[in-house]
């Protein structure tokens, strides 16, 4: 009877001491069943302290809206709104159409101007997300009261019947009326798309500019009219290549999953090694449980790795779910264990602990069976007739009593559990894009100066001593396509002179050519 209870209280204990909130047996029990793990983007997989990088203008959002609008009026500071009409003399203009007229193109703008649109796209987005928790809309805030000291505008009641100032949709984006009926729309593309704003292909041309960097790309709109892009990073947090690694090594199947764009996800995926295959993009808070479900219907036993309160459905759907310390206390509430110290090596140790427990509750019967097994037959006399000997009725006891002894002397020993080797200090910061274009570029001068000699081509000696490279078999444009591959990864276009570099046989200035 104690074979169980005492490695999952051990256990429990040893993962406590190890930053990991275990809930109970069942925990334990499903844990080292896990062969498919899914992880949530923002604030997991990344820091979740994501900041805004890059303020794209395409109209001069002052003249559109007024240099007075939005601004905060005496009862509101730092995003606390007093739910009451601005009191401003200069509103946006509105046509009967409800489009905003425009004028002064961005192109013609002085830099002072440029710095003061720049300022109200952000004071615009901040003052619509003031009431939103999301990651995003906090970055935003940031950079308008923290960073520019900017007042956030006062959102007011459209009527005392209606209450509401501003409605979002979970993942896309939000939208509040300011005066004169004028809408402040703040999301991503779906949501600007659903609430028929047109995407222009310079906006788009803008967007995939931003995404291209691995950035999430957040627009603002004026009623209709897209008047800024935002763009916001997050940087991956700097364990989870290693744990990532990790996992692979122990055959477990990892996915990422986030209401992102496919662009930016499969940056970050590429980044941390997760195949693109594995990665489910675009998808909103009440569909992540429906893709676990999904993962689960394949037959899979499946853990969910998350952080916010759209992610408590997929934590609670999930077979196993763990929770970020760093987190909400929903999520906290709706998984089975909590990384406390919210660093992703400790989930690695957490499926490997669950193993050993397991398997040490399997030896804890295996023994007590055994032991059992010899014991109970002698001490009861089944031997006599052949040894001639009967056990005391006292050490029967204490045999008795030691068979428990030593299966909690089995438990305690799993105090000396150690974190999984795989688990190095090495594989941080690993998974950066400089890190990708350092092996790509060594994996091209390997090519280059003698890892292809076997085909006729890399390093050569003359009889003086004097190294000469000699031209590589290759198919044409075979290296520039690698050159470009590693330019992208840069940041920096194509890598130039590879392919004028195939020709060039010596270093020096010897007469040869």
């Amino acid at each position: 009877g104690l074979a169980t209870p005492t490695a999952i209280m051990v256990g429990t204990a040893v993962g406590a001491a190890n930053g990991i909130l275990i809930k109970g047996g069942p925990a334990f029990e499903m844990a080292h069943k896990i062969r498919t793990i899914v992880f949530d983007k923002t604030g997991t997989l990344t820091e979740g302290r994501p900041t805004v990088t890059d303020e794209v203008l395409l109209e001069n959002v002052v003249e559109l809206v007024g240099e007075n609008w939005p601004q905060a009026t005496p009862n509101s500071t730092n995003g606390q709104v007093n739910n009451r009409y601005i009191n401003s003399s200069s509103h946006p203009s509105v046509s009967s159409s409800g489009k905003l007229s425009t004028s002064n193109a961005v192109e013609d703008m002085s830099p002072e101007e440029e710095q003061q649109a720049k300022d109200k796209l952000i004071q615009l987005a901040a003052t619509a997300e003031q009431q939103s928790n999301h990651p995003l809309a906090r970055a935003i805030i940031s950079q308008c009261v923290d960073t520019r000291k900017l007042p956030l505008g006062a959102l007011s009641k459209i009527s005392p019947e209606n209450e509401k100032n501003s409605k979002s949709s979970a993942g896309n984006g939000v939208t509040c009326e300011g005066p004169q009926g004028v809408l402040i729309r703040v999301g991503n593309r779906a949501y600007m798309y659903n609430n028929n704003v047109t995407l222009s292909p310079r906006v788009n041309e803008n967007l995939w500019n931003v995404e291209v960097q691995g950035k999430t790309a957040v627009c603002v709109a004026v009623n209709s009219t897209i008047v800024g892009i935002i763009g916001i990073a997050d940087v991956a947090k700097p364990e989870a290549y290693g744990a990532i690694k990790a996992l692979r090594a122990m055959n477990i199947d990892v996915w990422m999953l986030t209401g992102d764009n496919r662009t930016t996800a499969e940056i970050l995926a590429d980044e941390l090694e997760i195949p693109k295959d594995r990665v489910m993009a675009g998808v909103l808070p009440i569909d992540k449980r429906a893709k676990i479900e999904e993962l689960q219907r394949a037959g899979q036993v499946v853990a969910m790795v998350g952080d916010g309160i759209n992610d408590s459905p997929a934590l609670a759907q999930a077979d196993l779910g763990i929770a970020i310390g760093a987190g909400t206390q929903v999520a906290i509430e709706a998984a089975d264990m909590v990384l406390i110290r919210s660093n992703l090596h400790d989930l690695v140790v957490a499926l490997d602990l669950a193993t050993k427990v397991f398997a040490r509750v399997k030896w804890n019967f295996m023994w007590a069976f055994i032991y059992n097994a010899i014991s109970v037959p002698f001490a009861a006399g089944a031997l006599y007739p052949w040894t001639k000997m009967l056990m005391p009725p006292q050490y029967a006891g204490l045999a008795m009593a030691m068979s428990s002894v030593s299966v909690v002397l089995s438990s305690m020993s799993l105090k000396f559990y150690r974190r999984p080797d795989t688990l190095k200090d090495d594989d941080v910061h690993k998974g950066g894009i400089l890190e990708k274009a350092s092996r790509t570029l060594t994996s091209l001068k390997e090519s280059v100066s003698g890892g292809s000699s076997s085909n006729g081509g890399g390093i050569s000696s003359t009889s003086n001593g004097i190294q000469q490279y000699k031209p590589l078999p290759l198919d044409e444009g075979e290296l520039d396509q690698d050159g470009m591959k590693l330019g992208l990864e840069l940041g920096i276009g194509s890598f130039g002179g590879l392919k004028g570099s195939r020709g060039y046989v010596g270093d020096h200035d010897n007469g040869v050519v």
